[in-house]
Protein backbone atom coordinates (compact mmCIF):
# COMPACT_ATOMS: atom_id res chain seq x y z
CA UNK A 1 0.00 0.00 0.00
CA UNK A 2 1.18 3.47 -0.76
CA UNK A 3 0.63 6.90 0.72
CA UNK A 4 -2.66 8.24 -0.63
CA UNK A 5 -4.20 4.76 -0.90
CA UNK A 6 -7.12 5.69 1.37
CA UNK A 7 -8.54 9.07 0.28
CA UNK A 8 -11.22 10.82 2.29
CA UNK A 9 -14.65 9.64 1.15
CA UNK A 10 -16.65 11.94 -1.10
CA UNK A 11 -19.73 13.44 0.57
CA UNK A 12 -22.89 11.57 -0.28
CA UNK A 13 -26.00 13.37 -1.57
CA UNK A 14 -28.05 12.32 1.47
CA UNK A 15 -25.36 13.38 3.99
CA UNK A 16 -24.63 9.85 5.17
CA UNK A 17 -20.98 9.33 5.95
CA UNK A 18 -19.06 7.69 3.12
CA UNK A 19 -16.87 4.65 3.61
CA UNK A 20 -13.13 4.81 3.51
CA UNK A 21 -11.83 2.61 0.72
CA UNK A 22 -8.27 1.38 0.42
CA UNK A 23 -6.97 1.17 -3.10
CA UNK A 24 -3.83 -0.77 -3.77
CA UNK A 25 -1.93 -2.68 -6.43
CA UNK A 26 -1.43 -6.37 -6.82
CA UNK A 27 1.59 -7.83 -8.54
CA UNK A 28 1.01 -11.55 -8.81
CA UNK A 29 -0.55 -12.46 -12.15
CA UNK A 30 -0.49 -8.79 -13.23
CA UNK A 31 -0.29 -8.97 -17.02
CA UNK A 32 -1.07 -6.70 -19.94
CA UNK A 33 -3.30 -7.56 -22.91
CA UNK A 34 -0.41 -9.45 -24.55
CA UNK A 35 0.06 -11.61 -21.47
CA UNK A 36 3.35 -9.99 -20.40
CA UNK A 37 3.95 -9.48 -16.69
CA UNK A 38 3.57 -5.89 -15.46
CA UNK A 39 6.25 -5.47 -12.79
CA UNK A 40 4.70 -2.20 -11.54
CA UNK A 41 1.53 -4.14 -10.75
CA UNK A 42 -2.04 -3.12 -11.48
CA UNK A 43 -4.67 -1.58 -9.24
CA UNK A 44 -7.03 -4.00 -7.57
CA UNK A 45 -10.45 -3.94 -9.18
CA UNK A 46 -12.26 -4.04 -5.85
CA UNK A 47 -10.95 -1.81 -3.02
CA UNK A 48 -11.02 -2.84 0.63
CA UNK A 49 -13.45 -1.11 3.00
CA UNK A 50 -11.47 0.26 5.94
CA UNK A 51 -12.59 0.58 9.55
CA UNK A 52 -11.65 3.63 11.62
CA UNK A 53 -8.54 2.20 13.38
CA UNK A 54 -7.08 1.16 10.02
CA UNK A 55 -7.72 4.61 8.55
CA UNK A 56 -6.01 6.24 11.57
CA UNK A 57 -3.03 3.93 11.18
CA UNK A 58 -2.74 4.79 7.50
CA UNK A 59 -2.89 8.53 8.30
CA UNK A 60 -0.03 8.11 10.79
CA UNK A 61 2.10 6.20 8.28
CA UNK A 62 1.35 8.86 5.64
CA UNK A 63 3.04 11.41 7.89
CA UNK A 64 6.23 9.35 7.83
CA UNK A 65 6.57 8.66 4.11
CA UNK A 66 6.35 11.00 1.09
CA UNK A 67 3.27 11.08 -1.14
CA UNK A 68 2.98 7.99 -3.33
CA UNK A 69 5.68 6.07 -1.42
CA UNK A 70 5.13 2.64 0.15
CA UNK A 71 3.56 3.00 3.62
CA UNK A 72 6.04 0.45 4.95
CA UNK A 73 8.94 1.67 2.83
CA UNK A 74 12.19 0.23 4.15
CA UNK A 75 14.01 3.41 3.11
CA UNK A 76 11.72 5.64 5.19
CA UNK A 77 11.52 3.36 8.22
CA UNK A 78 15.30 3.02 8.62
CA UNK A 79 15.46 5.36 11.60
CA UNK A 80 19.17 4.79 12.16
CA UNK A 81 19.99 5.62 8.52
CA UNK A 82 22.66 2.95 8.26
CA UNK A 83 21.54 1.04 5.17
CA UNK A 84 20.30 1.85 1.68
CA UNK A 85 17.01 -0.06 1.72
CA UNK A 86 14.71 -0.68 -1.20
CA UNK A 87 11.11 -1.90 -1.26
CA UNK A 88 8.92 -2.62 1.71
CA UNK A 89 9.85 -3.84 5.18
CA UNK A 90 9.95 -7.61 5.40
CA UNK A 91 7.53 -9.62 7.55
CA UNK A 92 10.26 -10.61 10.00
CA UNK A 93 11.25 -6.99 10.53
CA UNK A 94 7.64 -5.94 11.06
CA UNK A 95 7.08 -8.81 13.51
CA UNK A 96 10.20 -7.90 15.53
CA UNK A 97 9.16 -4.25 15.65
CA UNK A 98 5.63 -5.11 16.75
CA UNK A 99 6.94 -7.50 19.43
CA UNK A 100 9.36 -4.83 20.61
CA UNK A 101 6.59 -2.22 20.77
CA UNK A 102 4.27 -4.57 22.71
CA UNK A 103 7.05 -5.34 25.21
CA UNK A 104 7.79 -1.61 25.62
CA UNK A 105 4.09 -0.79 26.10
CA UNK A 106 3.72 -3.53 28.73
CA UNK A 107 6.82 -2.35 30.62
CA UNK A 108 5.61 1.24 30.45
CA UNK A 109 2.12 0.33 31.70
CA UNK A 110 3.54 -1.54 34.69
CA UNK A 111 5.94 1.32 35.45
CA UNK A 112 3.04 3.80 35.37
CA UNK A 113 1.09 1.67 37.86
CA UNK A 114 4.11 1.24 40.13
CA UNK A 115 4.87 4.97 40.01
CA UNK A 116 1.73 5.51 42.11
CA UNK A 117 2.38 2.66 44.55
CA UNK A 118 3.25 3.84 48.08
CA UNK A 119 6.77 2.93 49.21
CA UNK A 120 5.47 0.58 51.92
CA UNK A 121 3.38 -1.52 49.49
CA UNK A 122 4.62 -4.22 47.11
CA UNK A 123 5.15 -3.21 43.51
CA UNK A 124 3.10 -4.77 40.72
CA UNK A 125 6.37 -5.70 39.03
CA UNK A 126 7.33 -7.71 42.13
CA UNK A 127 4.11 -9.66 41.85
CA UNK A 128 4.71 -10.25 38.15
CA UNK A 129 8.35 -11.20 38.61
CA UNK A 130 7.42 -13.68 41.33
CA UNK A 131 5.13 -15.51 38.90
CA UNK A 132 7.08 -14.96 35.65
CA UNK A 133 10.84 -15.05 36.38
CA UNK A 134 11.74 -13.61 32.98
CA UNK A 135 10.33 -10.28 34.21
CA UNK A 136 13.23 -9.80 36.64
CA UNK A 137 14.83 -7.19 34.40
CA UNK A 138 11.55 -5.26 34.24
CA UNK A 139 11.39 -5.30 38.06
CA UNK A 140 14.96 -3.98 38.29
CA UNK A 141 14.29 -1.16 35.79
CA UNK A 142 11.08 -0.08 37.51
CA UNK A 143 12.63 -0.13 40.97
CA UNK A 144 15.54 1.95 39.64
CA UNK A 145 13.20 4.39 37.89
CA UNK A 146 11.30 4.91 41.16
CA UNK A 147 14.54 5.74 42.98
CA UNK A 148 14.41 2.65 45.17
CA UNK A 149 17.43 0.48 45.92
CA UNK A 150 18.13 -1.82 42.99
CA UNK A 151 19.82 -5.17 43.58
CA UNK A 152 22.57 -5.67 41.03
CA UNK A 153 22.60 -9.43 40.76
CA UNK A 154 19.67 -11.63 39.77
CA UNK A 155 19.66 -13.66 43.01
CA UNK A 156 19.41 -10.50 45.14
CA UNK A 157 16.65 -9.18 42.87
CA UNK A 158 14.77 -12.49 43.20
CA UNK A 159 15.04 -12.26 46.97
CA UNK A 160 13.79 -8.66 46.86
CA UNK A 161 10.69 -9.32 44.72
CA UNK A 162 9.88 -12.49 46.65
CA UNK A 163 9.97 -10.35 49.79
CA UNK A 164 7.77 -7.69 48.17
CA UNK A 165 5.31 -10.16 46.68
CA UNK A 166 2.81 -11.71 49.06
CA UNK A 167 2.98 -15.48 49.28
CA UNK A 168 0.28 -17.30 47.32
CA UNK A 169 -2.26 -19.21 49.40
CA UNK A 170 -1.17 -22.78 50.11
CA UNK A 171 -4.70 -24.17 50.08
CA UNK A 172 -8.07 -22.90 49.07
CA UNK A 173 -10.65 -22.56 51.86
CA UNK A 174 -13.29 -25.26 51.80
Amino acid sequence: MRSGCCPYPAPSPDDTPGRHLIRSHHYKHATNDDGHHISAGIEREVPWVAIAPVVRSIRILERIVPEGELLFSAAHHDFQGVKAHHGALKNGTLNRRIDSFVAWANREAVAQVDAHTPADEPLLTALLAATVPTLASVFQRVVSRLGRTVPDDTQAARSRWQTDAPAPPTALPV
